[in-house]
């Protein structure tokens, strides 16, 4: 269930499908693979589930989080106990061999979906701006580093445990406004205020765009893997052609 749904009221109906929509669905995949280990057949080298950085309370800019951070799930509210239960239901028992990689992604940028897609036509007609005051910190990571460390995690049996999908450069989010819409040649002088997101999605949910939090991949790099896209400038400009076209597709026409 996708939690930013501005059709969906923030209700306690609406948490109740957003949580089960993601404890569920790991639960199930957990099942699954312990059940084959019970019945002696081969399980799969590694279970990779994605979750968020929500699990780290957002709010104060100057506060660092890597992988090894100490976190008190109740700080952080819904998310991060939210996060905190979709990791529990996705570990495996101890004796299981296959390994859990918990990949706590941050806002995941790329053309083809997610937040790009939804405000790419605003800020191509010049209509972008910051949201909220822009000083928050956007954790924030290239679409194709998740996927390049998913890749990462299967193809190296020393990875375990959890990895940060942040990109390793800290930024706020008035400096993606303004990397992205450079690299569309626009200006971004059309803010969104943060009663605009608090009255849209309602004040708890609005946090995850409104509310900074500053996370760092100390345990992604650490073991080995290499982002492709580092910078936010970087990232802008693989995805800010009108007609996009994805470089690593290869036509077989």
């Amino acid at each position: 269930q996708n939690m930013l749904d501005p059709l969906k009221r923030w209700n306690p109906a609406f948490k109740e499908l957003v949580r089960e929509s993601r404890i569920q669905t790991a639960t199930s995949f957990k099942e699954a693979i312990v059940n084959r280990h019970k019945a002696g057949l081969d399980t799969p080298n590694v279970f990779v589930q994605i979750t968020g950085v929500g699990i780290y309370p957002a709010g104060d800019n100057n506060i660092k989080y890597d992988e090894d951070s100490k976190i008190d799930p109740k700080s952080g509210g819904y998310m991060s106990r939210l996060v905190e239960d979709w990791e529990d239901a996705a570990k495996l028992p101890s004796d299981v061999p296959t390994r859990n990689v918990f990949l706590r992604s941050g806002v995941v940028l790329g053309r083809n979906g997610g937040m790009i897609k939804q405000i790419f036509l605003p800020f191509y007609v010049g209509g972008g701006g910051r949201m909220g005051s822009g000083e928050q910190n956007m954790p924030w990571i290239h679409v194709k580093d998740v996927s390049g460390i998913i890749l990462h995690s299967i193809e190296n049996d020393s990875v375990k445990g959890v990895l940060n999908g942040v990109a390793p450069q800290v930024i706020s989010n008035q400096d993606f406004v303004n990397a992205f819409a450079s690299s569309l040649y626009r200006p971004a002088f059309f803010p969104l205020p943060d009663f605009v997101w608090n009255l849209v999605f309602g004040e708890e949910r609005a946090a995850i765009i409104t509310k900074g939090v500053t996370v760092l991949p100390t345990r992604t790099e650490d073991s080995g893997y290499v982002f492709r896209y580092p910078n936010i400038n970087q990232a802008c400009q693989e995805f800010s052609q009108l007609f996009y076209q994805d470089p690593d597709i290869i036509s077989t026409d």
